[in-house]
């Protein structure tokens, strides 16, 4: 007869490896975060100035 039972092996111990990694985790994520909206400003600010510009010179043609 064959039997096959599964096994789960975590470590008890781990020095805290796992919650140091967690934290890690965390860290790059506030981050990222913090990457990518200041990605999203700049974006906001290069099309707001784009925007002026044009309004700009649409008055300075019409002048």
């Amino acid at each position: 007869a064959w039997s096959f039972v599964p096994t789960l092996s975590l470590p008890i111990f781990d020095a805290g490896r796992n919650s140091a990694n967690l934290d890690l985790a965390k860290v790059r994520k506030v981050s990222a975060v913090a990457a990518y909206e200041g990605t999203i400003q700049t974006a906001f600010r290069e099309v707001a100035d784009a925007l002026s510009a044009t309004d700009t010179l649409r008055r300075e043609e019409t002048a």
